[in-house]
């Protein structure tokens, strides 16, 4: 049997050499990790605090235990005895930032179809789920931490009725450690009202609703027809085959999520307002109950003017 050499300068030593000095590299280079449960009080102090729903407090104090934020002060009067104790002079303390509106854990690179998890095949998607698509090792997680973002409204896309978003940590090794509130809304993609400018159109023409929007338009109201006959059997108790579909809609006709309208052209308004009530019958519903962070969501659709970019 051959033996290999080990010498300092032999091929064999080398390669070995080599090989454990990419793993070095690979494992420095790795995604930030989650952090481990908080075990014991923290406590900074010297900071300018910025509350940003108060003032500003010069040289205060911030305490957080288990991972959430305690108290905030000029002074705390009886911090825990054994809480750890930073001086943090000189520096600035934000809360963590809130990114809403857009893809994050959902693509990784959008020009990569096979990292491209942002949304599904077909017109009428409510079922599908934001969180549990989302990829915990994202490269981009990291980078959003980095730049204070700790939470984030992780969205789905590529259809008019795309499914329903999620509220995200961005520490977790799997997605259940990430979500913090699913179903968050469920979406709608407002159809593209332009129109194409190979000809001039007359003033009627420019003020109709283009043929393929009015087509999606009335898609979604039969969805919204659907979901709320099959509702509507479900409380008769009457014999339904079970439709995913709709079962995610229900908690949108209950009150208990919003609906976000993602809409990109100004002739909203006037053509959402008739739908509202047909699709929701919001009336008996004037305010949501209060979320996780104690704000409390009007019931009624919210329109927005696109996706946020990161």
């Amino acid at each position: 049997m051959r033996q290999l050499s080990w010498s300092s300068n032999s091929p064999a030593f080398l390669g070995v050499l080599g090989v454990l000095a990419f793993i070095h590299s690979s494992a420095r280079a790795a995604d930030q990790l989650p952090g481990a449960p908080q075990r014991t009080p923290i406590l900074l102090s010297g900071a300018d605090v910025y509350t940003v729903s108060g003032e500003t407090i010069r040289g205060g104090q911030v305490l957080f235990d288990e991972g959430k934020i305690v108290a905030v002060g000029k002074e705390l009067p009886t911090p825990p005895s054994n809480a750890k104790r930073l001086d943090v002079s000189g520096k600035r303390v934000y809360p963590g930032l809130f990114a809403t509106g857009n893809d994050l854990g959902l693509v990784e690179v959008r020009s990569v179809r096979g990292s491209d998890d942002a949304g599904e095949t077909g017109t009428l998607n409510p079922n599908i789920h934001a969180e549990v698509a989302i990829n915990p090792d994202s490269e981009l997680i990291p980078v959003a931490r980095a730049n204070g973002v700790l939470l984030n409204l992780t969205v789905p896309e590529g259809s008019v009725l795309p499914g329903s978003s999620a509220v995200l940590q961005l520490d977790g090794w799997t997605w259940q450690d990430m979500t913090v509130k699913a179903p968050a809304a469920i979406h709608v993609t407002w159809p593209s009202m332009s129109r194409a400018r190979a000809r001039r159109t007359t003033v009627r023409e420019a003020d109709a609703t283009p043929p393929a929007a009015d087509e999606q338009l009335k898609t979604l109201d039969q969805a919204f027809a659907d979901a709320r006959a099959y509702l509507a059997a479900k409380k008769a108790q009457k014999k339904t085959d079970h439709d995913a579909r709709w079962e995610a809609m229900i908690p949108l006709l209950e009150g208990k999520v919003p609906l976000v309208v993602a809409a990109r052209w100004g002739r909203v308004t006037g053509l959402f307002k008739p739908r509202r009530e047909m699709w929701l019958d919001v009336a008996g519903h004037a305010v949501q109950p209060e979320l996780d962070a104690g704000v409390q969501v009007e019931s009624r659709p919210t329109i927005g003017t696109g996706p946020t970019k990161r």
